[in-house]
């Protein structure tokens, strides 16, 4: 069965990408103190935990099973966020509940299913269940709110790219990388040219029938590896600082403000 979270996903990568979420009336900020951050993941859980239980019922109504759970992409998203905003990176490795509506499925025919989907996602002539029950519980269509957020994403991402002091911040990045003996033209460059030439002896090693680390320039391609990376987290915290704190006042300005 297709994800049901598409909405949550799509909430929580803002949420990783830019410092902060707003589904319904819930936000969870960058860098809120984790208890604050628990606080407000909390309440939207509850509410998914709401929405499932509506869901079980207008699927019962409608003649299908369904057994109400926390989605996967919630509790692996709800887990990175809260190693996010306690400092970490957001890349945890926890073990995904199953989606126990799956066995549902697997036990219809072909025909059963495609009445099972139309049942939940709804189609041309009929709202299906997730969407009645999203709007109750959430007060708002979640196709308007998923393409209010992914309108208010790209937003952020172009006033971001246009700032000034993000281009000041991209500036010192470039120079401190040339201090460090490296030629790049923006923050991502490095992985670009260590990308390339890894792709180049690759191609080298295949004609070759080589293994990789076999092929001439690879002690090379290792070496400026390292120390390009060594050099990449050497300069890239100052650009850091200065774009968490732009693109969290932009996420502000159009995630949360009519």
């Amino acid at each position: 069965m297709r994800t049901k979270t598409l909405l949550v996903v799509a909430v929580a990568g803002a949420m990783l990408a830019g410092g902060t979420v707003a589904t319904g009336t819930n936000r969870v900020p960058d860098r809120l103190p984790v208890g604050e951050a628990t606080r407000q993941l909390d309440e939207y859980e509850a509410k998914l935990e709401q929405q499932q239980a509506a869901l079980a019922a207008c699927m019962d109504q409608r003649g299908f099973d369904y057994i109400p759970h926390l989605p996967a992409d919630w509790v692996m998203e709800r887990a990175a966020l809260l190693d996010h905003v306690a400092g970490g990176t957001g890349d945890v490795d926890i073990d995904a509940p199953p989606d126990p509506n799956l066995a549902i499925l697997a036990r219809l025919t072909p025909a059963e299913a495609d009445a099972y989907q139309r049942a939940y996602w709804g189609d041309d002539t009929t709202v299906g269940c997730y969407e009645t029950t999203y709007q109750e519980v959430f007060g708002i269509s979640p196709r308007a709110e998923l393409e209010r957020l992914l309108i208010a994403a790209d937003r952020v991402d172009a006033a971001v790219a246009s700032d000034p002091r993000i281009k000041q911040a991209t500036a010192s990045f470039i120079t401190c990388m040339g201090n460090r003996g490296f030629t790049v033209t923006g923050i991502d460059d490095v992985f670009r040219q260590a990308d390339e030439w890894r792709d180049a002896l690759q191609m080298d090693a295949d004609a070759a029938g080589l293994d990789l680390d076999e092929v001439p320039g690879y002690a090379e391609y290792l070496a400026f590896e390292t120390t390009a990376y060594e050099a990449y987290d050497t300069c890239i915290g100052g650009y850091h600082a200065v774009e968490d704190e732009v693109r969290s006042a932009y996420v502000e300005r159009f995630l949360h403000r009519p």
